[in-house]
């Protein structure tokens, strides 16, 4: 799953897809078909994922505002703390960019 998050880094939309039908022929990485299971581990692995980044971030930003008061590092900040907050809390936000 590491390297699949790796490139998801690398686009700018992810369209989630969920299988819903059982094809014996077509094999499933928990052996077993639940679209809820799936959809759920994913959208976790994305929002650990997530964590780890913005706390990344916002360890930069505490380090670079220590230096000197910016107001754009501020704002950015700001910005960085509210999707924390949403990501913690499990929430999603379309307009997050």
């Amino acid at each position: 799953m590491r390297d699949a998050l790796a490139q998801l880094r690398e686009v700018d939309v992810i369209a989630h897809v969920i299988r819903v039908f059982d094809d014996p022929s077509v094999p499933h990485s928990e052996a077993s078909i639940d679209p809820l299971r799936d959809a759920t581990n994913l959208d976790l692995e994305l929002m650990l994922s997530d964590t780890i980044r913005l706390r990344g971030g916002l360890e930069r930003l505490d380090k670079d505002l220590k230096k000197k008061r910016d107001p754009i590092l501020e704002i950015e900040k700001t910005a960085l703390e509210s999707a924390r907050r949403h990501v913690e809390a499990e929430k999603r936000c379309a307009s997050w960019s």
